[in-house]
């Protein structure tokens, strides 16, 4: 696409491209060329062959893939990466390389490993593979930093999630500036995940905590204040609340507590949505034998550390 400048023709889309070198010890040399449409962000594949049978969608097709066979008897993620298997075979994951990848702006140099280098292939093969669960990655797509550290990549996905912010901001559209769409998890159907094991924000002292759930200790001095009691409902946090559907809202009948029905039968490792409908079950058959039953229970699931993350 281009358009009439002072200067003559300007180039609005410029060629996307990422030439990916891959240099061994010994100066053998590889290189995988990825060419991407500017305007739609899909990657451009001429198969000169079939694809291979492992790449066809009934192969392996993912559980919540919207796919169909007949319009897509291949899987796109598979399919993308047929020319990057291809070139795997002389390369061991561990060897050192040499990589340098070459696009319209720049060229990026690094020693690394093959496994680092195939990496950094992978998220944009992924992303630009025509996949409906890969498409939100995209515009990431346009500013890929191969082998970017762990700093970088946080730093560009938040400026690129607060941007988006402001322009939903300014088309008077719902946004979100404090950064919740970029911890939030959901299951496969979309339910929000709200602790997930081995989470790498937890520390030795904090997961040590959680283990034998000494952090909620604290929640004593609420009980002994009457704004909470030892067995109902646990409290949960504000955005989780204003997400609450009005049949979740019956939790509120009683008063939280420290512990309930669903810390003992499951705790973290249930699905969050589950949670409430246990504790509309502690509701609805309350009696002073169910508290001491949960109490009982707590202390055991305490012990065995079961859920406990």
């Amino acid at each position: 696409m281009e358009r009439q400048g002072l200067h003559g023709d300007i180039s609005i889309m410029q060629k996307l491209y990422y030439e990916y070198h891959l240099i061994s010890s010994g100066a053998e040399k590889k290189v995988i060329r990825l060419e991407i449409d500017p305007g739609t962000l899909n990657r451009i594949v001429d198969h000169k062959e079939p694809l291979p049978d492992w790449t066809r969608l009934e192969a392996h097709q993912c559980s919540h893939c919207p796919l169909g066979k007949e319009e897509h008897p291949h899987c796109p993620v598979a399919g993308s990466l047929v020319g990057l298997v291809d070139h795997s075979d002389d390369f061991m994951s561990h060897d050192d390389i040499r990589m340098e990848v070459y696009m319209p702006e720049r060229m990026i140099a690094k020693d690394t490993t093959v496994q680092r280098a195939v990496s950094s292939m992978l998220g944009l093969l992924v992303a630009t593979s025509s996949c409906p669960h890969t498409e939100f990655m995209k515009p990431m797509a346009r500013f890929h930093l191969p082998l970017a550290s762990e700093e970088e990549t946080i730093y560009r996905a938040t400026s690129m999630y607060l941007l988006a912010q402001y322009f939903r901001r300014r088309q008077g559209q719902e946004y979100d500036m404090e950064l919740q769409g970029l911890v939030e998890k959901r299951d496969l159907d979309g339910n929000l995940i709200h602790k997930v094991k081995d989470d790498p924000r937890v520390t030795r002292v904090g997961s040590l905590l959680r283990r034998f759930s000494l952090d909620e200790l604290p929640q004593l001095f609420n009980v002994l204040a009457g704004t909470m009691s030892l067995v109902g409902p646990r409290p949960e946090m504000p955005f989780l609340v204003d997400n609450y559907e009005s049949w979740q809202r019956k939790r509120f009948a009683v008063p939280p507590g420290m512990t309930g029905w669903w810390q003992v039968t499951g705790r973290s490792d249930k699905p969050m949505h589950l949670h409430t409908e246990d504790d509309l079950y502690y509701i609805q058959n309350y009696s002073i034998w169910l508290d001491l039953e949960i109490i009982v229970r707590t202390i055991w699931v305490v012990l065995i550390g079961k859920g406990s993350y």
